[in-house]
C-alpha cells in the first residue's frame, strides 16, 4: 500500500501541474535545473516515507529542510532511536518536527545527549515523550545547556522527588535557558519572599513558569499581591498557576459568565482568593454549576463566594448523587430540616459515605442506589423554594447581595481599581482595564533589557536608588606624576583605611587617585553595610582596587544582592574580607546565578549562609565550568542526591576542585572499600580532599611506628574516615596511651579508630581514672571492657559508672572531674 502511494505520488510530482494542487512539481523544479538533482531528492522522499513513516505531504515539507545522497547516516540515526526504545510513532513525530536530526552524527552528537538524558532518569516512555514533544533539545549543547540545566532543575525538585514526572509531563521546561530565564525567574520569586520550599512546588504544579518572560512573572506576582494573595499564603502558588495558565480571552469569558449570574467582579476576585482553581475550571462547567446552585438549588451568592470549590466538583459524579442521597434521607425522615447541605457537598468521600450512606443503608437500601446514581435527583422533598433549607449554615438561607461597601471590604477597596484580572492574565504592562491596553512590547528591545532587569530589581529592593548613576565617577586613573598623588594615596590608606605603612605602600602600587571623594564614598558604603574598621582594613589590603569602584552603580547592587541571599552584618563582612574578589565578579553572569544555584542545592540543609560564611571560596567558583561538572562527576558515580548537599556542607572546598581531581578522589575512596552508597562516603571524601598527600603519608608513618600496617590504616579509615583528619601529634599521643599504657591490642584500635579522635585530657584519662578507682574498690567485674567504657556516650557512662557508685565511692565524681589521676600502668585491665 505504501509503495503504491509513493509510486503514484512520485508520478504526480513529475507531471507538470495541471491544477493548483501541482505545487510540488514547482518545488522540485526550483531545486535545480539539472536532472541530477531529481535522484537525491527522490531518494530523500523515499526514505522519509518508507523508513520514517511520513505521509507524502509531510515528507515533502521535511525534504525542504533536508537533503542527503546516502541513507547510511539517516539509517544509523533511526537505528539509534530504536535502540533506545523509540517506537515507529515516536520516530515519525520526531522526524516530522525536526527532520534535520537525520543529518546529525548518531554516535558523536546524538548518543551522548540521549545518554545524558538517561542519566537524569529519562528512559523508555518518558525519554520518548520528552524528545517527541521537544526534539529541539537534541540540537542544544550538551555541556552548555543540557547538563547544566537538567542538573539545576533536578537539584531544585529533589525534595519533591519527581523531576522526571514533571518534565515528562511538560518537556518544554528543559529547553528554557538557565541563565537568561530560569535563574532570573526564581530570583523574582525569592525577591518577593516566596518561601524556599514552595518554589519547587510551584515549578512542579506549573513547570511552564520556566518559559515565562521575566516581566510577565513580575506582573503576575504584583497582581496577585494586589488581589490580596501574598507569597506567604499557602494558596499563592495555586493562584500563580491559575493566572499564568490561561489567556486573557478565556479569563474575560469566565468573568462575563459570573456577571451574567449577578456576581460582580469583586465577587469573582473573592472567590479566586479563596480557591484559585475555580478560574481554571472550564466555562461550560462554571455555567452548569452556577445554573444548578443559584437557580435550581436557590443558593445565595454568598454560598458560592464562600465555597467556590463547589464549582470545581463534577455535577454528575459528586453533586447530583449527594443531593439524591440527601433527598432520600430527608424523605425518610432521617435528616433534620436544619441540616446544612453545603458541608455535605464538600465533605471528603470517606466521611460522606460513613455519615450518610453506610450509616443508613441497612434501614434504607435506596440510599446506596442514590449514591450510585441509580436514583436521579429531581429536587428536594417538597421542592426547593426560597424557604427551602440549602445554605451552608442551615437549609434556610437568605439570599444576600453584596453591597458596594461589602465588596470594597472584600477586595481591599483601593486595590479593586488596580486589579483587573483580565489584564493580569493578558500580560499587559499595567494592571489597567482593557480599554487602556498598551501596545505589545518590542521583542528586540526586551531582549536587550532582560540582562539588566535583575540588577534593577535588586537596586530598588528596600532602597530608593536611581537605576543608574547619571554622572560618571570621579577620576581614579593613574596619574602621570607619581609623587604628589602617591603621597595622598598613602596618607588616605593609612589614615582612613587603617593600613600599616608597609601594607599601604604595597596597596598604593595598585591604586592612585587625585581625589579622595570616591574612595571615601566606598568606605561610607562599607560602614553602612556593617563593616568594622578591622574588616575594612583587611578588605582594602587584599583588594585595594575596590576603592576605584563606583559605590552606587557597581558596589551597592552587589552588596544588596548578597544581603538578599542572607549575608548581612558579620557574615557579609567575613565573606568579603575573605573573598573580596567576589566584588569584581559580574552581578548578572556570576553572583546571582551561582548563589541561586548553591542556595537551592543547600536548601534542605538550611545553612547556606553559615556554610559559605565559613568557607567563602566556593562562591567564587564558576557555575558552568566548575560547580556543575563537579556535581556531574558525583552523580555519575551514583552518589545519592541528598548526600551531595551534605558533602558540600561539610566540605564546601569541593567546589574549587578540578573535576578531574574529584574523579580521582572518588576512585581512591572506592578503592579503599568505601562505596558511594555508604553513609560514610562523604566523610571519607572530605578527609582525602582536605589534606595533602604528604600529610597522609606522615600520619601513615606514625601508625607504622606503632607496629600497624598500611592495611590496618586503610581498615581504620574505612571504619571511621575522620581518624585521618586528626593531627599527627594527637594520633601519636593516642596510640602511645592506648597501646603502651592501656596495653590494648592493635585490633582494638583498628576496630575502634574513633578512640584516636577523642580528647585524652577531656575524655580518655578521666574515664580511665574512674575505671581504675572502681576496680580498686572492687566495684568492677573482672570482665569489664575498658573499650566499651571509653566508647559509651557521656550520659550512659555517667549513669553506669559515676551516678551508680557515687554514694558508696564518693571519690568517683572527683575522678571523673579530673581531680584524681589514674596510674594506668599499675592497673590490670581486662580488654575485650
Amino acid at each position: 500500500m505504501l509503495n503504491s502511494i509513493r509510486h503514484r505520488h512520485r508520478h504526480r510530482l513529475l507531471r507538470p501541474p495541471s491544477s493548483p494542487h501541482g505545487l510540488a512539481f514547482l518545488f522540485l523544479k526550483s531545486l535545480s535545473s539539472t536532472t541530477s538533482s531529481v535522484a537525491p531528492h527522490s531518494q530523500t522522499l523515499t526514505f522519509l516515507i518508507d523508513s520514517c513513516g511520513l505521509s507524502p505531504e509531510s515528507a515533502i515539507s521535511a525534504s525542504q529542510k533536508l537533503r542527503f545522497k546516502s541513507t547510511e547516516n539517516p539509517s544509523a540515526v533511526l537505528r539509534l532511536l530504536r535502540d533506545y526504545g523509540f517506537g515507529e510513532t515516536h520516530i515519525y513525530t520526531i522526524i516530522s518536527r525536526h527532520p534535520n536530526l537525520l543529518s546529525c552524527d548518531s554516535h558523536r552528537i546524538l548518543r551522548p545527549k540521549i545518554e545524558a538524558l538517561r542519566s537524569f532518569g529519562f528512559s523508555g516512555e518518558s525519554l520518548a515523550r520528552v524528545l517527541t514533544v521537544q526534539p529541539a533539545l537534541l540540537t542544544r549543547s550538551l555541556e552548555k545547556h543540557i547538563i547544566p540545566c537538567l542538573t539545576f532543575l533536578r537539584t531544585l525538585l529533589a525534595s519533591d522527588g519527581d523531576f522526571v514526572s514533571v518534565f515528562t509531563r511538560y518537556p518544554r521546561g528543559l529547553n528554557a535557558d538557565l541563565n537568561r530565564s530560569i535563574l532570573p525567574i526564581l530570583a523574582v520569586l525569592r525577591k518577593h519572599n516566596l518561601p524556599e520550599d514552595r518554589i519547587p512546588k510551584l515549578v512542579k504544579i506549573h513547570p511552564r513558569i520556566l518559559i515565562l518572560t521575566l516581566r510577565r512573572a513580575i506582573e503576575i506576582v504584583d497582581g496577585l499581591k494586589a488581589a490580596g494573595v501574598l507569597p506567604s499564603d499557602l494558596l499563592f502558588i495555586y493562584a500563580f498557576r491559575a493566572v499564568a495558565g490561561q489567556k486573557s480571552a478565556s479569563w474575560d469569558r469566565k468573568m462575563a459568565l459570573f456577571k451574567s449570574f449577578g456576581l460582580s467582579e469583586a465577587d469573582v476576585v473573592s472567590a479566586f482568593r479563596r480557591h484559585p482553581w475555580v478560574m481554571l475550571t472550564s466555562e461550560e462547567k462554571l455555567r452548569r454549576g452556577l445554573e444548578f446552585f443559584l437557580r435550581r438549588l436557590k443558593f445565595a451568592p454568598d454560598d458560592i463566594l464562600k465555597h467556590p470549590i463547589l464549582l470545581c466538583y463534577s455535577l454528575e459524579k459528586r453533586i447530583l448523587p449527594r443531593c439524591a442521597v440527601i433527598t432520600v434521607l430527608k424523605r425518610k425522615g432521617k435528616l433534620e430540616e436544619s441540616s446544612p447541605l453545603i458541608p455535605a457537598l464538600i465533605e471528603p468521600v470517606p466521611s460522606f459515605l460513613k455519615r450518610f450512606v453506610m450509616r443508613y443503608q441497612d434501614d434504607i437500601p435506596e440510599v446506596l442506589k442514590a449514591y450510585n446514581r441509580e436514583i436521579k435527583f429531581n429536587g428536594f422533598y417538597r421542592g426547593l423554594g426560597r424557604s427551602s433549607s440549602v445554605g451552608s449554615e442551615s437549609f434556610q438561607t437568605k439570599k444576600k447581595i453584596l453591597t458596594q461597601k461589602d465588596r470594597k471590604d472584600l477586595v481591599g477597596g483601593e486595590h479593586l481599581a488596580i486589579l483587573q484580572m483580565p489584564s493580569l492574565v493578558a500580560g499587559h504592562p499595567s494592571w489597567s482595564s482593557r480599554q487602556t491596553q498598551n501596545p505589545p512590547p518590542n521583542p528586540r528591545r526586551e531582549k536587550k533589557k532582560i540582562s539588566t532587569t535583575m540588577l534593577n530589581s535588586i537596586r530598588h529592593r528596600l532602597l530608593l536608588l536611581p537605576p543608574t548613576n547619571p554622572s560618571p565617577p570621579k577620576s581614579l586613573s593613574l596619574c602621570s606624576s607619581s609623587v604628589a598623588p602617591s603621597s595622598q594615596t598613602l596618607t588616605f590608606l593609612i589614615d582612613s583605611c587603617g593600613l600599616s605603612p608597609e601594607s599601604a605602600r604595597s596597596a598604593s602600587q595598585k591604586l592612585l587617585f587625585k581625589s579622595a571623594e570616591n574612595p571615601n564614598a566606598v568606605l561610607r558604603l562599607l560602614r553602612d553595610y556593617g563593616f568594622g574598621e578591622a574588616h575594612i582594613s583587611k578588605l582594602i589590603s587584599s583588594y585595594p582596587a575596590v576603592l576605584s569602584s563606583d559605590p552606587h552603580s557597581t558596589l551597592r547592587p552587589k552588596l544588596e544582592a548578597l544581603r538578599s541571599f542572607g549575608f548581612s552584618g558579620e557574615s557579609l563582612a567575613r565573606l568579603l574580607t575573605n573573598q573580596p574578589v567576589l566584588l569584581r565578579r559580574s552581578l548578572e553572569k556570576h553572583i546571582i546565578p551561582c548563589l541561586t544555584f548553591l542556595r537551592t542545592l543547600l536548601a534542605a540543609e538550611g545553612d547556606f549562609v553559615s556554610v559559605f560564611a565559613r568557607n567563602p571560596h566556593g562562591l567564587n567558583s564558576d557555575l558552568s565550568k566548575s560547580i556543575l561538572p563537579i556535581l556531574g562527576v558525583l552523580r555519575k558515580h551514583s552518589l545519592p542526591e541528598d548526600r551531595i548537599s551534605k558533602l558540600v556542607k561539610i566540605h564546601p572546598r569541593i567546589l574549587i576542585l578540578r573535576p578531574l581531581r574529584v574523579s580521582e578522589i572518588v576512585d581512591q575512596v572506592k578503592a579503599a572499600g568505601v562505596p558511594t552508597s555508604s553513609p560514610l562516603f562523604i566523610y571519607a571524601f572530605a578527609t582525602v580532599a582536605g589534606q595533602k598527600r604528604a600529610h597522609w603519608d606522615r600520619k601513615t608513618a606514625v601508625f607504622k611506628g606503632f607496629g600497624l600496617s598500611e592495611a590496618d590504616v586503610v581498615s581504620s579509615f574505612r571504619r571511621h574516615p575522620l581518624v585521618m583528619q586528626t593531627s599527627e601529634q594527637k594520633i601519636r599521643r593516642g596510640l602511645e596511651f592506648l597501646l603502651h599504657s592501656l596495653k590494648l591490642a592493635p585490633d582494638d584500635v583498628v576496630g575502634n579508630p574513633i578512640l584516636l579522635c577523642y580528647s585524652l585530657e577531656k575524655r580518655i584519662l578521666p574515664r580511665c581514672a574512674v575505671m581504675s578507682l572502681l576496680k580498686r574498690e572492687g566495684k568492677l567485674e573482672e570482665n569489664s571492657s575498658v573499650v566499651q567504657a571509653l566508647l559509651a556516650t557521656t550520659s550512659s557512662f555517667l549513669e553506669r559508672f559515676v551516678m551508680r557508685y557515687q554514694d558508696d565511692v564518693p571519690e568517683v565524681l572527683k575522678a571523673y572531674n579530673g581531680e584524681i589521676k589514674s596510674n594506668s600502668k599499675d592497673d590490670d585491665w581486662e580488654v575485650e
